[in-house]
């Protein structure tokens, strides 16, 4: 694998982490947990990996909204 495809690879990763943190956190709120453990490590891991997209942008990595 050449470093563009692993640089491709880990952005795919980093967007579906975000994904899946996002979904966890939707899913917390909506069984009410919205001051549990649980739902703080669903929004710090939610942040994290936006913040590498943001990042990505910032440097022209992306081109995509990110949302």
């Amino acid at each position: 694998m050449d470093r563009l495809e692993q640089f491709e690879a880990m952005l795919a990763e980093v967007q579906r982490l975000r994904d899946e943190s996002a979904a966890r956190v939707d899913q917390l709120k909506s069984q009410g947990k919205v001051k549990g453990t649980a739902m703080q490590q669903a929004i710090a891991a939610k942040m994290t990996y936006q913040n590498m997209l943001i990042m990505y942008k910032r440097f022209g990595l992306v081109d995509t909204t990110i949302q």
